[in-house]
C-alpha cells in the first residue's frame, strides 16, 4: 500500500499574509422570526439536505440563493421543528461584518395561505433584508432543489401521514397503529403515507403564480404522493402546419391564463413564439404532473432566445 492520502487546503493567507480565503456565514437558519422585528433561537437545529440553488440578478450585480430545511432523510423524523423555504440576494459584501449572519428576522415571511404580497422585497429592500421566507407547516421537509426560472421559483415539500384503512375503527391511526404507527404493518393495516406540495412562486416575492379550482391565487399544487424534483420539456401552443393534432399535452385554460400571466415577468422587448417549456414533475405512482407552462421568448434587441432565465 501507498502512502496515506493528504489533503490539500487552500491556505488562510498567502506569502505576503494578505488572506486568500476566508469563509463567513453569511445566512443561520437556526433562528425563528418572533413577528415583532426581533428572533429566537430553535430549538432543534434545522436540517439542510439540499444544497442552495443559486441564481443571478443583472440589475442588481448580485447571486441570489434558495433552499428549504427538513428531514430529507428519514421522510418520517417527527423530532424538528417547522420547516421552511429561503430566497434571498447574497449581499453580504455591502455589510458590516458583525451584521452577520443574518436570519429570517432580515427577511420577509410569507404566510402560504395569505393574499400576494404585490410587492418585489428581492430588490427594493435595503442590504441585508432582500429576501423572504415562507414557513411550512409541522413535520412538512423541502424534498426537492429549488428550480428559479424566468421570474418563478419551483420546489416541493412532502408531509408524512400515517395511514389507517381498517374502516372499523373510529380511533386516530396515530393512537391505534401505536408502535407501529410509522412503519408498514398488515396486522393493524397501518402503513407510511403523504402528500407533497409543488410550489411555484413568484422569485422577487413568493407571490402566487398558480390557480385553484375556483380560480383564486394558490401558491401550490397538492399531489397525493411522493414528487421528484421538477425539470422541464419543451411544447408546443399551436398545431404544426400539416400536423393531425397536438404535439404536446393540451393546456387548461388556467393554465393558458397563467402562461399569459407569466409574460408580465419579461423584459418588455420580448417576442413570444408558438413554443413553451413545460415545467413536470414524476410522482411516486409514475405518472407525470405538469406545473405550469413558461412563455418561449426571443428579445428583439439581441435576438437570443429566453428560455433558462
Amino acid at each position: 500500500m501507498g502512502a496515506d492520502p493528504t489533503a490539500k487546503r487552500v491556505p488562510a493567507v498567502d506569502t505576503n499574509a494578505d488572506p486568500v480565503w476566508e469563509p463567513v456565514a453569511i445566512f443561520d437558519a437556526n433562528w425563528n422570526n418572533d413577528g415583532a422585528g426581533s428572533s429566537f433561537a430553535t430549538g432543534v437545529a434545522r436540517q439542510l439536505y439540499h444544497a442552495p440553488s443559486v441564481f443571478y440578478s443583472a440589475s442588481m450585480g448580485l447571486y441570489g440563493l434558495s433552499f428549504g430545511s427538513g428531514n430529507r432523510e428519514n421522510l418520517w423524523d417527527r423530532s424538528e421543528q417547522n420547516g421552511r423555504f429561503y430566497t434571498f440576494l447574497d449581499d453580504s459584501d455591502e455589510l458590516d461584518p458583525a451584521d452577520l449572519p443574518i436570519t429570517e428576522e432580515n427577511l420577509q415571511p410569507v404566510i402560504i395561505g395569505n393574499p400576494n404580497l404585490t410587492e418585489d422585497v428581492l430588490f427594493t429592500r435595503t442590504a441585508g433584508r432582500r429576501g423572504w421566507y415562507l414557513g411550512l407547516d409541522p413535520d412538512e421537509r423541502i424534498i426537492t432543489n429549488a428550480l428559479a426560472l424566468t421570474g418563478l421559483t419551483t420546489f416541493s415539500a412532502f408531509q408524512p401521514e400515517t395511514a389507517l384503512t381498517d374502516a372499523g375503527g373510529s380511533a386516530l391511526a396515530e393512537e391505534t397503529c401505536g408502535e407501529k404507527k410509522f412503519e408498514n404493518d398488515v396486522d393493524n393495516l397501518c402503513a407510511r403515507a403523504g402528500f407533497s406540495r409543488s410550489f411555484v412562486v413568484a422569485t422577487t416575492s413568493g407571490d402566487a403564480l398558480l390557480a385553484d379550482i375556483l380560480g383564486d391565487p394558490t401558491r401550490f399544487q397538492a399531489v397525493s404522493t411522493f414528487v421528484t424534483t421538477s425539470f422541464t420539456e419543451v411544447g408546443q401552443l399551436k398545431e404544426p402546419q400539416g400536423g393531425t393534432g397536438p404535439s404536446s399535452d393540451d393546456l387548461s385554460e388556467g393554465e393558458l391564463d397563467m402562461l399569459e400571466g407569466l409574460k408580465d415577468l419579461f423584459p418588455s422587448t420580448c417576442r413570444f413564439s408558438n413554443y413553451r417549456l413545460d415545467l413536470k414533475m414524476v410522482a411516486a405512482d409514475t405518472h407525470l404532473q405538469r406545473i405550469a407552462p413558461i412563455p418561449y421568448a426571443s428579445s428583439t434587441k439581441t435576438g437570443r432566445s429566453i428560455r433558462d432565465g
